[in-house]
């Protein structure tokens, strides 16, 4: 082979190689067809006994920076405009929810080609806005998006192709935040009930009245056993309502979850120290029968114990006693009168 022929050859190979570039841009709209919006997946994870918080999220889009090489293609810095983020995701607790280890919703980030001068790939950086909802780690981490701008048949610039990217794996647009999945920012506290005392019954029935003062709209799952033996009943509260009544007796119990640091619950036996039984709460005494408190870990335990005895009895043997000592006197001197007498 000349080096003519090697030349022509060279060439070739430059032009097809150049005309395999010209291509990631200058694609037909038959080939890619135009993309005006991006897809959004927002979802929270929770400890599956949790519901989904009363909240919203928001994003907003920065334009990203040049790079002269990435995944082989020359990267131009976002332009203001050609992603938008006007949506926001918002999550409500519902009593007809299934309570689930994540809850996901979707929404849109628009996309217009308008507002580029020429074809080329184009980089911009999508962030979820941080909010101070109690419990939830927000996943403010940015991600990077690319927008493929190509040439199109009439002429006109559209969007043929979108990458995602999360720490430079490919992947689609998702925020997760975690609410009580692995940070333990969820918790529950257990009420117990004990019944003791020698006159106490085990099968009695105690009224237990609940609430929750929490952030509003939040829903708590509650599971209640009514004994250690019973089938448990699942059951919600909502913060800030009325007090909800349960009924439990010997080892039953009232679980509530989903509860975070400044979450405030208010427990009340309606029955305390009636009937003869003294009540306390912990081991203290209580008058009310009322337990108010917060938590910041799991299995939290607050104790009630209802104990009744049977109170000595000791009128009725000093009342008789006189009479049951001249019985017995008598009984002595007839004795020995009677030994005496055989004698």
């Amino acid at each position: 082979m000349n080096k003519k022929t090697a030349g022509r050859i060279s060439a070739m190979a430059m032009a097809s190689m150049m005309m395999m570039s010209v291509c990631v841009v200058n694609a037909s709209a038959e080939e890619n067809e135009p993309i005006t919006q991006l897809n959004l997946k927002k979802t929270v994870t929770t400890d599956g006994n949790t519901y989904q918080p009363n909240t919203s999220f928001s994003f907003h889009v920065e334009n990203g920076e040049a790079a002269e090489n990435w995944r082989d293609n020359v990267v131009y810095a976002g332009v203001t405009g050609g992603i938008t983020a006007t949506q926001t995701i918002g999550f409500q607790p519902s009593g007809e929810d299934t309570l689930a280890a994540a809850y996901s919703k979707n929404a849109t980030l628009e996309i217009n080609a308008e507002v580029f001068e020429h074809a080329g790939v184009y980089h911009y950086v999508v962030t979820e806005d941080a909010g101070s909802y109690e419990g939830i780690d927000y996943d403010t981490a940015g991600r990077d998006v690319y927008l493929f701008v190509y040439n199109g048949a009439d002429g006109a610039l559209y969007v043929g192709n979108v990458i995602t990217e999360n720490n430079g794996e490919k992947g689609d647009l998702e925020f997760i935040n975690d609410y009580g999945a692995e940070n333990d920012t969820t918790h529950d506290v257990t009420i117990k009930k004990t019944i003791t005392g020698n006159q106490g019954v085990k099968n009695k029935s105690f009224e237990f009245k609940v609430a929750v003062n929490g952030g509003q709209g939040e829903l708590y799952k509650v599971v209640v056993k009514k004994n250690a033996n019973a089938q448990a009943l699942t059951e919600y509260i909502t913060s800030n309502e009325a007090e909800t009544s349960y009924q439990i007796s010997d080892t039953g119990s009232i679980t509530i979850y989903g509860l975070t640091e400044s979450d405030k619950y208010t427990v009340t036996e309606t029955d305390a120290n009636k009937d003869g039984y003294t009540t306390t709460i912990d081991g203290e005494t209580t008058a009310t029968g009322t337990k108010t408190g917060t938590t910041k870990e799991d299995g939290t335990v607050v104790q009630y114990v209802n104990e009744k005895d049977a109170a000595v009895v000791t009128g009725v043997a000093k009342k008789y006693t006189p009479y049951v000592l001249l019985v017995g006197a008598a009984g002595a001197f007839g004795s020995v009168f009677f030994r005496r007498k055989r004698a």
